[in-house]
């Protein structure tokens, strides 16, 4: 069986700009072997100071425009862009996640970020309703689903007691986290 790694998008951004740009020589010739040989098929994206310096898609009908489902991969960066804003100060991780979403039903308000990180809200998941709101934005999405929520019960279980496994609550904690930024 062939492993396929894909890696949808790997970003490295840097604070100030860079007076040369990088060189890629080393990765570009990992790559073409990797890709040559299939030991990877997927697309590369690296951006530098915001601008893309360098891209590479390879594999069976795999273009730069390639999107790739990344499930729950993208809990690992929600909880890395959390914790870098509470390591810059921008948030904190007892505080109501209603601090950074204004529009979050009252019943939700009193549920914090350590709590969706941890899986422990005891709020119902919404990502079902999420999806289908979404048409162009998560941000947008996410304002459709809060606006009908508006009159959502309380949490299943009081927040911070029960293990519930809720994709939905990383969805909140990325909405925060765009707010926050």
């Amino acid at each position: 069986m062939k492993l396929t790694i894909i890696a949808a998008v790997t970003t490295a951004l840097l604070a100030t700009p860079v007076a040369a740009a990088p060189d890629f020589t080393t990765l570009e010739q990992e790559m073409a072997a990797r890709c040559a040989d299939g030991r990877y098929s997927g697309v590369i994206t690296v951006a530098v100071a915001g601008q893309i310096a360098f891209q590479k898609a390879c594999g069976e009908g795999i273009t730069l425009d390639s999107r790739f489902n990344i499930f729950s991969t993208s809990k690992l960066l929600t909880a890395l862009a959390i914790m870098a804003l509470v390591e810059d100060g921008r948030m904190a991780l007892d505080a109501p996640v209603a601090t950074y979403i204004d529009d979050l039903p009252p019943a939700w308000r009193p549920v914090t970020l350590r709590q969706l990180l941890d899986h422990t809200s005891g709020l119902s998941d919404e990502s079902n309703v999420l999806l289908e709101a979404f048409v162009t934005t998560h941000a947008d999405a996410m304002k459709t689903v809060l606006a009908e929520r508006q009159d959502a019960p309380a949490p299943a279980t009081p927040p911070g007691e029960t293990w519930r496994y809720n994709n939905f609550g990383y969805e909140l904690l990325a909405e925060a986290a765009a707010r926050a930024g």
